[in-house]
């Protein structure tokens, strides 16, 4: 290990190799960090067939600090790369960052197998960080990168790296996630933000454990890192789920911008894999996707951008948003709808915080005026409901572009809730179910469609904006009034041939409240018109 920001030029790895020729020897950094200065390095280890347990390469970064390859082309020959352990395994001494910022010229690689064989040219293990400034610091002869319980930080292109533009040096790489979690950050070492960074292949391999991918950044990029080849889940017999924590706790701000998955996701194995999307930032998935477990947004932002994007036909979406945190679920599609997805969707989980949307839009803006549609949501999260509330007491439905969400088959209203209707028209075409004690409270100010026979025997409420009565059952089972509150504009409105035959009772206090028709036909309503003060 070398100490402090001096010129430290001397290969001492040449001397470890002429003494040793058969150990690995790793070189690093303590704390007080170092910057080999050197135009050379030896590498080290055996170099005889030992059925991957040891290899001959380059390894790097021991002591805890962070370890500078100041200048190019330091490692060379057919060596691989090896960061921190050799595998997922802590090991004393071992681990450190290695900042490599120049182009190097190594192709040596390594083969290990956890479940099936990788070969590999850089690989990066527990307690290891690679910093590199340029693809060229990777191996030259081959692609995949081997995290095994460490960190890879990618720098990026100051030209091709800003808002509409991409930096595509790296578009050959392949990620592999095995044996342990795994952290991968973009790096603006010279400048870049707001831009896209291109990789290839992503491979997950959890038949031993649930695994998870990390995505963060340094400083404030707000980089969107695109996956454009294939998304493999590696799996065996058991049920398992694959974690993508992308930027920071409760703060999209934390800069760590998209992730993005343009090829199909695929899993092996007999047994179910689920994808859990956590953490505050973004995930797209543009493919149809062929996992065979559930789609789960526990935080942040998933963006669905094919109708086979949340995994196999029929599976269902959980929205099982935790604690005091918000989750979005986004369908943006462009072209000509109505767009079909066959997941159910569930809201469950959480506490009086937890805050769930629903956005239906346009990727690109080419598009408008679309319907997007699902078979069933059923809401059935926890935490406290309160009139006109927020949290856990409301699902809110956002648009854009003119488009609209339709539930089909059914909403089972499992809780009270608030339905907030504020960009996208929402139609509840399918039947509406609920018990006695689960009030249904229309708020916002955009609007919201009843037109099944609907079953629900629990109140309904009318807070804010307008809630059309498609059908003379729109409003359940419940012999209870249909009640306007609260103090701003609001309209009940019937559509079709219609009889009604529920009393209407106005306790607003303020603004106007409206009862009438939406279209030709005549609407009859059979109860009694009720108005009172109280609100």
């Amino acid at each position: 290990q070398i100490s402090g920001n001096s010129n430290f030029s001397a290969d001492l790895l040449a001397q470890v190799k002429a003494v040793a020729p058969d150990v690995q020897a790793w070189f690093g950094a303590d704390t007080g960090n170092g910057v080999y200065t050197g135009t050379t390095l030896t590498a080290t280890g055996r170099d005889k067939a030992t059925a991957g347990a040891t290899w001959q390469g380059y390894f790097l970064g021991s002591g805890g600090g962070t370890l500078t390859i100041a200048n190019a082309n330091v490692l060379s020959g057919a060596f691989p790369l090896t960061v921190g352990n050799t595998d997922n395994n802590g090991r004393t001494n071992i681990g450190g960052v290695v900042y490599i910022p120049n182009a190097q010229s190594y192709t040596g690689t390594v083969a290990q197998t956890v479940g099936t064989t990788l070969t590999a040219g850089n690989l990066i293990g527990s307690g290891g960080i690679l910093v590199v400034g340029r693809d060229g610091a990777l191996n030259t002869a081959n692609n995949n990168i081997s995290l095994r319980g460490g960190e890879i930080r990618l720098g990026l292109d100051p030209a091709n790296s800003h808002f509409g533009q991409t930096d595509t040096q790296y578009a050959a790489r392949n990620i592999f996630v095995k044996s342990a979690n795994a952290v991968f950050r973009t790096i603006p070492i010279s400048g870049g933000y707001f831009g896209n960074l291109t990789l290839n292949d992503f491979t997950m391999r959890m038949d031993d454990a649930d695994r998870v991918f990390s995505v963060n950044s340094i400083g404030t990029t707000y980089i969107n890192t695109i996956f454009n080849g294939a998304v493999t889940l590696e799996n065996g017999a058991t049920a398992r789920g694959a974690f993508f924590d992308i930027g920071n706790d409760n703060s999209f701000q934390s800069g760590v911008g998209v992730l993005t998955f343009n090829g199909p996701i695929t899993q092996t194995g007999t047994g179910a894999v689920s994808l859990q999307k956590r953490q505050a930032g973004v995930l797209i998935l543009n493919a149809d996707n062929t996992y065979a477990g559930t789609t789960n947004v526990q935080q942040g932002r998933l963006v669905l951008a094919n109708v086979g994007a949340a995994g196999n036909a029929g599976s269902t979406i959980n929205m099982n948003t935790n604690n005091d945190r918000r989750s979005d679920l986004e369908f943006r599609m462009d072209g000509v709808g109505p767009f079909v997805f066959d997941n159910v969707i569930n809201t469950t989980g959480g506490n009086d915080g937890s805050t769930r949307v629903i956005t239906v839009g346009s990727m690109n803006g080419s598009s408008s005026n679309q319907i997007v549609r699902v078979p069933t949501l059923t809401i059935a999260h926890s935490g406290a409901y309160a009139v006109n509330g927020g949290g856990s007491s409301a699902i809110y439905f956002d648009g854009f572009n003119g488009y609209q969400f339709e539930v089909t088959s059914g909403l089972n209203l499992n809780r009270s809730t608030v339905l907030r209707t504020r960009g996208a028209l929402t139609t509840i075409s399918g039947v509406l179910s609920g018990a006695a004690a689960n009030t249904l409270e229309k708020s916002e100010q955009g609007t919201l469609w009843l037109s099944g026979n609907n079953t629900y025997s629990g109140p309904t409420v009318i807070s804010n904006g307008y809630l059309v009565a498609g059908s003379d059952t729109a409003f359940g089972s419940a012999t209870s009034n249909v009640t306007f509150r609260n103090n701003s504009f609001s309209a009940l409105l019937a559509s079709g041939l219609r009889t009604i035959g529920r009393n209407i009772e106005n306790t607003a206090t303020g603004s106007t409240q409206t009862l009438g028709g939406l279209d030709a036909g005549a609407k009859t309503f059979s109860g009694n018109l009720i108005l009172t003060s109280a609100g």
